[in-house]
């Protein structure tokens, strides 16, 4: 990365990179390190793509736009080590970010695709300690449940958390989702009169 920033583009094979690379030393810079940070993305060379990134952030000062950009474009391509990455990185730098919610989302998604549920439900619950809003908070309590009741198999536990989603006052899809989800943890614990009940 080091080369490439200084402009030699004698490993790029890419033409589109190469010309990216010639023009990041007259910045309009900020937009090419954008630009190279796609483009490196959609070549799998992640380390690359997060320096520039990183660097685009430094020089932007928007407080995390230039690293969200990044883990929404790894989400895409469900790159989820790398929004893993990013997504710890963006949340200790600027843990008040006006962009937080949509990276603790994004992040604690990553996570729990990655086995990481604990992990996970802890991004999930910053994002309830954090968001004023009551639909962020009904989503991040039916993330909670489901990662209790479809990863780590405890619907004790995610009925819970349903019951926390149906109690939230705004009603979003998070609501129909919880509502459907009680019968069938009901249904796995054998409890038949609740299943039929709700």
């Amino acid at each position: 990365v080091a080369l490439a920033v200084q402009g030699d583009t004698s490993k790029m094979t890419d033409p589109t990179q190469k010309a990216l690379l010639s023009q990041v030393s007259t910045l309009s810079g900020k937009r090419v390190l954008g630009l190279l940070s796609s483009q490196y993305i959609k070549s799998g060379r992640y380390d690359e793509a997060f320096t520039f990134a990183v660097r685009q952030d430094s020089i932007e000062q928007s407080k995390g736009l230039a690293l969200l950009q990044y883990i929404r474009q790894c989400q895409d391509r469900h790159a989820w080590p790398q929004v893993v990455k990013m997504g710890k990185y963006l949340t200790t730098t600027y843990p008040n970010t006006p962009f937080a919610t949509e990276a603790l989302f994004r992040y604690g998604d990553a996570l729990a695709e990655t086995g990481k549920w604990n992990d996970a439900i802890d991004a999930y619950h910053e994002v309830i300690a954090k968001t004023p809003v009551d639909s962020d908070k009904s989503d991040a309590l039916y993330k909670i449940a489901k990662i209790f009741s479809d990863r780590m198999n405890n619907c004790e536990v995610a009925l819970v958390y349903y019951d926390s989603v149906l109690a939230v006052p705004t009603r979003t899809m998070s609501f129909i989702e919880a509502q459907m989800g009680k019968p069938y943890c009901y249904l796995r614990l054998s409890q038949l009169d609740k299943a039929e009940s709700g």
